[in-house]
């Protein structure tokens, strides 16, 4: 048995046999790494006697920006930063913030994945460096290959079943103080989507 304590008011999705949906606002948790959303819990319950419910979640935010990320280099080169966009889409992109300099061609620079709002090394980031010459500084970086597995943020668009009379956990990400958007189709009962907090 989950235990928690309620945090926002209650969304409620009348079941009709129509789509219905609604935006809620959620716990507002904050990503301690990016200073935006984090991962917020929500319960689903669905009131229906004899009908499986089932729900689609749209998290309102699904691009983070980490600007002048460090790493660490496997040659010489130093001073070197980025600017780091994750979006579900395309995954990691990312420009160069500073150039450096002394790197090498195909030196390679690890970002740790708790720099981009993750775990270290399931979602390091690697760059693969391409390097020139620039106003007679020697080894500045002119482009970078991107490798990594992203984490934030979570799927853009989820699904959920929920059985009869029964309840649900999620977790979601979703912009502070715009929410997450909830649909789903009924044919009778209500879907009662709530945020909480663990405990």
């Amino acid at each position: 048995m989950t235990v928690y304590n309620i945090s926002g008011a209650t969304l409620t999705l009348t079941g009709n046999g129509s789509v219905n949906g609604g935006n809620i606002a959620l716990a507002n948790t904050i990503n301690p790494v990016t200073g935006g959303a984090g991962i917020d819990t929500v319960r689903i319950v669905n009131t229906s006697a004899g009908n499986i419910a089932v729900m689609t979640y749209t998290p309102s935010d699904t691009t983070y920006t980490f600007t002048g990320v460090t790493g660490t280099a496997s040659g010489a080169g130093a001073n070197a930063s980025f600017n780091v966009t994750v979006a579900n889409t395309t995954g990691y992109t990312v420009a160069i913030n500073n150039a450096g300099a002394g790197y090498a061609n195909a030196e390679t620079i690890t970002i740790l994945g708790t720099s981009l709002g993750g775990g270290t090394t399931t979602n390091d980031l690697t760059l693969t460096l391409t390097v020139g010459t620039v106003a007679n500084v020697s080894g500045v970086i002119t482009s970078v290959a991107a490798a990594g597995t992203r984490l934030w943020p979570q799927s853009a668009t989820g699904t959920i079943s929920i059985l009869p009379r029964g309840e649900e956990f999620i977790q979601v990400t979703a912009n502070s103080g715009i929410g997450c958007y909830f649909s789903a189709n009924i044919a009778d009962g209500n879907l009662l989507v709530t945020p909480v907090t663990v405990l």
